[in-house]
């Protein structure tokens, strides 16, 4: 996984060029050195980089996940040239995929057109999120019902003017994907869980 290697079609045509990346953004050949990636489409031009995140450099650990991450943005790309219609945004489709992760999402395989975030949960976990910050000011107070809805809509739209971008946005805050995977349903794990298992020193 060099600077030289080329992602190719069926009929051998290059399509994408695929390069390691250090923490610091410069581009490596030393697979130890690598926590991050970046994907090159030859057709576009444009450039998708990702860091993995709490990512050391030489670690079993992050040289999985920089291989799974060069990997994913691989197979993002050869979908989206799959695809009926247009499929010039391959780039587009490998930020929304990994947007994606960064709430803490996979893909949701009982739907169809690649990876779906909940826009309206999202919007709601953030709002949440905001209205108890407020509620933590001095003198504060969460937000009434109207003042939820209205903020929610808001940004719901925000959201749904240009996804990619949101989606990313927003789960980086923190506590917005934590709350987010609770209105969806995912598995979360607790503080005093974590309380109990360090008791028993496991």
């Amino acid at each position: 996984m060099t600077e030289t290697e080329t992602e190719t079609t069926a009929s051998k045509r290059a399509v994408a060029k695929h390069y390691l990346l250090t923490s610091t953004g410069e581009v490596t050949e030393n697979e130890g050195e690598a926590t991050g990636i970046r994907y090159v489409s030859l057709a576009s031009g444009r450039t998708f980089d990702y860091q993995v995140p709490g990512a050391t450099a030489g670690s079993p650990q992050s040289m999985l996940a920089v291989f799974g991450a060069k990997t994913l943005a691989t197979n993002e790309a050869s979908a989206m040239r799959q695809k009926e219609g247009d499929s010039s945004d391959q780039v587009g489709a490998i930020e929304e995929r990994f947007a994606l992760i960064d709430t803490g999402q996979w893909v949701d395989r009982t739907r169809e057109g690649g990876p779906r975030t909940d826009r309206d949960a999202l919007a709601t976990a953030a709002v949440q999120i905001l209205s108890e910050a407020e509620a933590a000011k001095e003198g504060g107070r969460p937000f009434d019902a109207a003042t939820m809805a209205t903020k929610v809509a808001e940004l719901r739209a925000k959201i749904e003017a240009d996804p990619t971008k949101m989606v990313s946005f927003l789960g980086k805050i923190t506590g917005v994907s934590a709350r987010y995977a609770q209105l969806v349903g995912k598995a979360t794990k607790s503080v005093s869980e974590l309380a109990t298992l360090m008791e028993v020193g496991v």
